[in-house]
């Protein structure tokens, strides 16, 4: 008995514990892909904002250089200014020797810098020597003279005058300054009125200047490439990493076409935006081992914890087997106990085992007798249903058989009419009572539908007028049975009530290219009233399409449809039933006055295209 206790307290603990095993694992580790995903897409995010900030400020800076140089190039007194310069004969620095003329110049463009901008320095100058400039740092007169006459000056001042587009040049050494010349960056732009060219304009930042504006922030492990639009370097900061050259074209190959923000290049999540106004590139890069440094961290805490809750688990799994398997034993040894002689049990008070599983039996024997009660109930009820149906119906070889007799005397009274009637509505009761619970093509049912309307046409004469049309491609389609001439009966109860005759059905039988098979029932008749028919439809669109596989349910929410039952509702529940959300039906006014009803199966998506 120990043993047996030991056995069943083991194979409790290894079930229980692998089972908590899997839980805990699977938890953690759904825990651990979740939390890292959503540290790996915030750290993205962080970095493409950071890039989208960088393009959206780069924008703002160019409106800023389009504003100053506007401000210069539409000042009456430096066009006037700039023109003079243009115009003199004397070979030195025009704001040199004038210098009322220099002092005017650069108190203007001292209103325009203004103490808080980020340019660092403005310059006019022209192609005959010419040279005013505001700025801080000194400037090498000589270094400036040498400069400007200069053949290669002289071929980059008619590449800026080409066009009047700002001309950006990357960083460089200040070819004016006095000391150890220093990296900046220049923005230029020709200066001319509508007729004449009169110099360029120079906009300099250096390039400490140039990243703050840019907001390129001190993170030594962020790298950031910034190329314009031309696809030039204008500023690169490679971090602590080793010194590579990269251009445009190689960061742009690791981009996929779909533009992803983000990609894998090397061991560098890289970032990249390209600015709306000045079409320039800027690239953010930071190593993966740095940018992800969260995600390990919290990938070992999460081990720790896994460990610690395993850990714990067990423990607690054992003492609750070991207590389990305790009463166990106790109770089986309570049940040996018992013999012929004794039919009574010693029960422990604190022991219940025994009296739960009597319970629990008694309990499952009364539910079982009481299911085989409604087991035999019901099979009763339906076999005496099916009796009731079977002593109901009457036999349909009795109808066909005086059909037939009443055929004949038609025919041997010398009225062929009635004969062809008697085939007819025979044809019309043989295919109501064969194959009920099958599908039919449209072909049968359209053959069935013309029964109807050959007899309709024989009984009314010149008041009734009909028309067909179909396309025999959907002649083969299956349809369920009796839906295509209680739509057509529906004309003559509710239709033709009132109008005067002639009364006209227009039939209509297409494939579209929405649709496998649309059958289509048009009168001129009264119409449906507005109020009744939008009742029509919200019943419709309200009712559950779950609930309609209950037969029953459709057979009680048609039955005031008139028909034997057959009514529109019922129609349009039993397509629904057949072909789910591919069936198709629609109630629509026929203008000026009368109904269009319509009923079909849709297309699936991959055979519509």
């Amino acid at each position: 008995m120990k043993g047996l206790g030991l056995g069943v307290q083991r194979n409790m603990f290894l079930i229980f514990s692998l089972l908590t095993l899997i839980l805990i694992v699977a938890s953690f580790s759904f825990f651990y892909s979740y939390l890292a995903n959503r540290l790996k897409n915030d750290a993205k995010a962080n970095m493409e904002q950071l890039t989208t900030s960088m393009s959206e400020r780069i924008d703002l800076f160019y409106g800023e250089l389009n504003h100053i140089t506007f401000q210069i190039i539409n000042s009456p007194d430096l066009l006037e200014i700039m023109e003079q310069a243009d115009e003199s004969d004397n070979l030195d620095n025009y704001f040199g020797w004038n210098t009322q003329i220099g002092r005017k110049a650069n108190n203007y463009l001292a209103t325009i810098k203004g103490p808080n901008n980020h340019v660092s320095r403005i310059r006019l100058y022209n192609n005959h020597g010419d040279y005013t400039s505001l700025g801080m740092a000194p400037e090498n007169m000589d270094a400036i003279r040498s400069h400007l006459q200069s053949r290669s000056y002289q071929e980059f001042y008619q590449r800026i005058i080409e066009n009047d587009n700002i001309h950006f040049v990357g960083p460089h050494a200040d070819p004016f300054a006095e000391n150890e010349p220093g990296q900046v960056v220049s923005f230029y732009r020709v200066f001319r009125n509508y007729l004449e060219t009169f110099g360029i304009i120079e906009i300099q930042l250096t390039v400490p200047e140039f990243a703050a504006t840019l907001g390129i922030t001190d993170n030594a492990d962020l790298k950031a490439y910034i190329f314009d639009k031309d696809g030039q370097p204008a500023y690169q900061k490679t971090g602590n990493g080793p010194q590579e050259e990269i251009t445009l074209d190689r960061l742009l190959d690791h981009f996929v076409a779909d533009n992803e923000k983000s990609v894998n290049l090397s061991e560098n999540v890289i970032t990249y935006r390209q600015s709306v106004a000045s079409q320039w590139h800027i690239f953010l890069a930071e190593p993966k081992s740095v940018l992800l440094a969260p995600v390990k961290v919290v990938g070992r805490l999460i081990v720790i914890v896994s460990f610690a809750f395993i850990l714990l688990s067990l423990i607690m799994i054992y003492m609750i087997s070991k207590q389990l398997t305790k009463r166990m034993r106790k109770t089986v040894d309570l049940i040996r106990e018992v013999s012929l002689d004794n039919l009574s049990l010693k029960l422990d008070p604190s022991v219940d085992e025994i009296h739960l599983i009597n319970k629990a039996i008694t309990g499952m024997f009364e539910r079982l007798k009481a299911s085989m009660e409604k087991e035999v109930q019901a099979h009763s009820r339906e076999l005496r249903a099916r009796i009731n149906a079977l002593e109901s119906q009457m036999d349909p070889h009795f109808l066909y058989n005086v059909l037939s007799v009443i055929g004949s005397v038609g025919e041997d009274a010398g009225v062929p009419k009635v004969m062809e009637l008697c085939e007819k509505l025979g044809a019309m009761f043989r295919y109501t009572s064969q194959h009920q619970d099958k599908e039919v093509t449209v072909h049968d049912e359209l053959t069935y539908a013309r029964l109807y309307l050959d007899l309709m046409k024989v009984r009314f004469e010149d008041h009734f007028q009909y028309q067909v049309e179909i396309d025999e491609s959907s002649l083969s389609s299956k349809v369920p049975r009796l839906i295509f001439q209680p739509l057509i009966e529906n004309c003559f109860r509710h239709a033709f009530r009132k109008p005067a005759p002639p009364w006209i059905i227009h039939l209509a039988l297409k494939q579209t290219a929405d649709h496998h098979w649309l059958f289509e029932v048009k009168d001129w008749g009264d119409g449906f009233d507005p109020a009744a028919l939008d009742k029509f439809q919200r019943r419709i669109e309200s009712y559950d399409r779950y609930n309609a596989k209950d037969k029953r349910n459709v057979q009680e929410f048609s039955g005031n449809e008139g028909g034997g039952g057959v009514g529109l509702f019922n129609i349009f529940m039993r397509l629904r039933l057949t072909y789910e959300e591919r069936a198709f039906h629609e109630i629509v006014t026929n203008r000026p006055n009368g109904t269009i009803v319509r009923i079909g199966v849709k297309r699936t998506n991959i055979e519509a295209r």
